[in-house]
């Protein structure tokens, strides 16, 4: 079955696939940077540390995995509401 520019695709579950997809691979993505980061960040550290010992990195950890929170539950409050159809 083809579909035209005009008509939409069948929906799945509420939601249109490439509206879920293109969430989930921002979500993907967005932990795949936070993941790289944190590493970059936790080797600068680890190898600047003065005498004291201390551990900036952990901010930037705290901060970040609160944002990546908020983006995994926006991701899942979106997913479960149905989109609206558009005119």
């Amino acid at each position: 079955m083809s579909y035209t520019r005009d008509q939409q695709l069948p929906a799945s579950d509420g939601e249109s696939p490439r509206h879920g997809n293109s969430l989930r691979s921002g979500l993907v993505l967005h932990l795949a940077v936070f993941a790289l980061a944190i590493l970059v960040l936790f080797l600068l550290n680890s190898s600047t540390r003065g005498p004291d010992g201390a551990w900036w990195v952990r901010w930037p950890i705290q901060l970040w995995s609160i944002a990546w929170g908020l983006h995994l539950w926006g991701v899942a409050v979106r997913s479960a509401v149905p989109e609206s159809p558009r005119f």
